[in-house]
């Protein structure tokens, strides 16, 4: 069930925005850090002029782009290692988490909880359901985080169109069983690491009616032996090309951006549908019905003169296509489609600009204590149960039995104390935690 509630009830009770996060490009070709950003006048928010190159390079450092495009775009799956766990800080962090979740209404359709299926599972919000071992899923990110908006914005000069999907997982857990895409993509590890398996693609460059393992799920066997297991860290960087079927599991918690290019969507065969498109709407021959008595399922079979007056009249159709066919129309509906992708990444900037934060965002640096006179226990519904339940008052949640000592650790907890005190490997999992005690009215923030 996708979960449709107002954030307040997913994160915390306030409106909250997104920040209007700085997307500084590090890297060898620069000289000095550079500013991304997107102003009206088009220059980042410190006056700095901003080109798709400098993004560009930024997203493969160090691979030269002119080099990506040659050897291994649409054609080689390549692995950037960086060695530099917080090269993506700028435009996202784990400290991002919060903020960006409360900056606007989630859409339902474009976010749920998933483990190894396509269909999102039913959970009272997606915290408890990272906590039950789900890895949570938000795709078109960037109309939240400025920085990604940013971003995609300028990788258009490169891609068409882009967008960011963001996947939170634990430790262990697997988004999506093995599957292909129609667009190519990039992995940006962000935090945490994950292993990626990539496997032979069955059919090259498809469109999404020839994706595998979305519709009808596939297994590793029918997929063959892999291509390479890639292990990322954080702060690298995985392109995989349009159709190969990849897996992805996690030793770690584990925080990534997917950074989808819609290649499909701007190929010479969309370029080709819009000049047919075009002619169509040109030439009447086209919109004509075809004859029902000839092609309706309980029809008989034809004999051979209407079978012959049906290919000459393809024949024909086909001929006149070639003669009237509009090269100059199907640019300009490309252009249109491209227009719009960026009409689209101009809006959600705007979007960002007007939101507006009225609280503080949780992070790992937050302060928090209990809050006087409030009761909250941790207990075992019953014998049989697979949950343990921290209850206060009215409300609940439920969490893995593994949970139980971080839970305990945090409600044992006197005074004031930050969240990155309490240790656990799985740093969203504590976040997550004080984020339901927070809700509950357990804990509360401290100025």
């Amino acid at each position: 069930m996708r979960d449709d509630r107002p954030n307040s009830e997913l994160w915390s009770t306030s409106s909250g925005c997104a920040s209007l996060t700085q997307f500084v490009a590090p890297g060898p070709a620069q000289p000095t850090d550079v500013a991304f950003g997107i102003a009206s006048e088009g220059l980042g928010p410190d006056g700095i002029n901003v080109t798709a190159r400098d993004a560009l390079q930024w997203l493969l450092s160090p691979t030269k782009s002119k080099d990506f495009f040659a050897e291994k775009w649409q054609r080689k799956h390549h692995v950037i290692r960086r060695q530099n766990e917080t090269y993506y800080r700028h435009i996202f962090s784990p400290d991002d988490v919060d903020e960006a979740f409360e900056a606007i209404p989630l859409i339902p359709g474009s976010f749920g909880v998933h483990k190894g299926s396509f269909e999102p599972l039913e959970y009272a919000n997606m915290i408890e359901g990272y906590l039950d071992g789900g890895s949570i899923v938000i795709n078109g990110f960037q109309s939240r985080v400025w920085a990604l908006a940013s971003l995609c914005k300028q990788l258009q000069g490169h891609f068409y169109s882009s967008s960011t999907n963001l996947y939170l997982s634990p430790r262990n857990a697997s988004a999506f069983s093995p599957h292909s895409d129609a667009q190519d993509i990039f992995i940006l590890q962000v935090s945490g690491r994950k292993t990626w398996t990539l496997f032979p693609a069955p059919v090259e460059m498809p469109y999404a009616e020839q994706e595998v393992g979305k519709r009808v799920p596939t297994t590793r066997a029918k997929l063959g032996r892999p291509l390479e297991v890639i292990e990322l860290y954080a702060g690298d960087l995985l392109y995989i090309p349009r159709g190969v079927p990849h897996e992805a599991t996690g030793p770690s918690s584990s925080m990534h951006l997917t950074l989808t290019v819609a290649s499909a969507e701007f190929s010479w065969g969309q370029l080709m549908e819009s000049a047919l498109r075009n002619l169509y709407l040109r030439d009447a021959a086209f919109r004509e019905a075809l004859p029902l008595a000839h092609f309706h399922p309980s029809a008989a079979p034809l004999n051979p003169a209407e079978k012959r007056d049906i290919e000459d009249q393809f024949a024909m159709l086909l001929k006149r296509a070639r003669e009237s066919i509009n090269f100059k129309d199907a640019l300009k509906a490309i252009k249109k489609k491209v227009g719009d992708a960026r009409e689209l990444r101009d809006k959600e900037l705007k979007d960002l600009q007007a939101v507006k934060r009225h609280t503080q965002p949780l992070t790992t640096q937050t302060v928090v204590q209990r809050r006087e006179g409030v009761q909250c226990a941790v207990r075992v519904p019953n014998a049989d149960s697979s949950r343990i339940e921290v209850k206060s008052s009215e409300r609940s949640f439920n969490l893995l039995p593994t949970s139980q000592a971080v839970v305990e650790n945090i409600l044992a907890q006197s005074g004031k104390f930050k969240v990155s005190d309490i240790t656990d490997p799985d740093s969203f999992h504590i976040l997550f935690i004080v984020k339901q005690l927070l809700n509950m009215g357990v804990l509360v923030a401290v100025n």
